[in-house]
């Protein structure tokens, strides 16, 4: 059947969440045997993968909504905007309770997928123990909290290694000579530019552990690549679809409220002093990173399998489907 798919310009960008994600949406359904273009107001379906202000749909189309979010209440307006849809989909179970409870009526679960491009790979401790973020320069992914527990841990130590893989940009600080500054230190790299797939791939394949101590997501792409190339992830827990899969590295934290105004509510909040903890025992113990080697690759073809796009994308399609292809 025709479904029609639609997102803001902004939102094609392929490198980021929403471009990555909606990119996987549309292929599926084409995969599955689905017409689907783009914005067109002669499908019966149309799917908006946008905030609810980005909405759009046209005259007697069958509107479905589809949003990620990251703390626990949604901005006012778009309530309204949501209920004007025929059916929300969450990104997330965590995402769609908290529609739910902010008054968000017919609310399904999408997960997202994983790209099968991010293979397993059964990693070998080297000389150097390296660690890994990604997600800067938003704030909320925990770059700065990241940067802060190496350096309270590792700083001058030539055995241990942080890369921060950034977005064009970032925002990291630290303390040096009493006032804030862009960090330079010899175990420290932080990369701005942009990659190609293959060059961001290899990154992650050529580390040992990501640290991913995030306030929340929609639903969080990064930490299910590293988890799906058979990589030690330390990540926050309590937002995560895979939360099973996060093991012996999970990160505690707490809800509290939100620093950002863009995020009402509350956002859960990374126990530093847990993260400190995770990260010695990694850092100064070469038979435990290799242990957790051995343990996240076991596992990756399980989350492969869990978190296949096609498979998601036809459970999450099939109710619709139905509704109007069968009489």
């Amino acid at each position: 059947m025709k479904i029609s798919y639609h997102t803001v310009k902004d939102n094609l960008d392929v490198s980021r969440g929403f471009g990555a994600a909606g990119f996987r949406v549309v292929t599926s359904l084409q995969k599955l045997g689905h017409d689907v273009p783009f914005d067109d107001p002669t499908a019966p379906v149309q799917i908006s993968f946008n905030h609810p202000h980005a909405y759009k749909f046209h005259k007697g189309q069958y509107r479905i909504g589809y949003t990620p979010w990251e703390s626990t209440e949604l901005p006012k307006e778009w309530i309204k905007m949501m209920n004007e849809c025929d059916e929300v989909w969450a990104t997330s179970s965590w995402t769609a309770d908290v529609f739910d409870l902010n008054g968000v009526n017919n609310v399904h679960v999408y997960d997202h997928g994983l790209d099968e491009r991010w293979q397993p790979a059964h990693r070998q401790i080297g000389d150097t123990i390296k660690f890994l973020h990604v997600g800067e320069p938003a704030l909320r992914k925990g770059g700065q909290m990241a940067i802060d527990a190496f350096l309270h841990l590792f700083e001058g130590r030539d055995d241990v290694h942080l890369t921060v893989k950034a977005y064009g940009q970032n925002y990291l600080r630290s303390w040096q000579g009493g006032v804030f500054s862009k960090p330079k230190y010899d175990n420290i790299t932080i990369i701005d530019e942009n990659m190609f797939f293959s060059e961001l791939q290899q990154l992650y394949y050529d580390h040992d552990v990501l640290i991913y101590p995030s306030y929340g997501e929609g639903f969080g792409l990064l930490p299910l690549q590293a988890l799906g190339t058979g990589m030690p992830v330390i990540s926050t827990d309590a937002w995560a679809p895979y939360q099973k899969y996060l093991g012996p590295l999970a990160l505690d934290g707490r809800w509290d409220r939100s620093l950002w105004p863009i995020h009402p509510g509350e956002v859960y909040y990374p126990n530093f002093e847990n993260l400190l903890s995770i990260m010695s025992r990694l850092g100064n113990n070469r038979d435990y990173v290799q242990e957790m080697h051995d343990h996240y690759f076991s596992q990756a073809e399980k989350v492969h399998y869990e978190y296949d796009w096609l498979r998601k994308t036809e459970e999450a399609f099939s109710h619709v489907v139905d509704r109007f292809t069968k009489s």
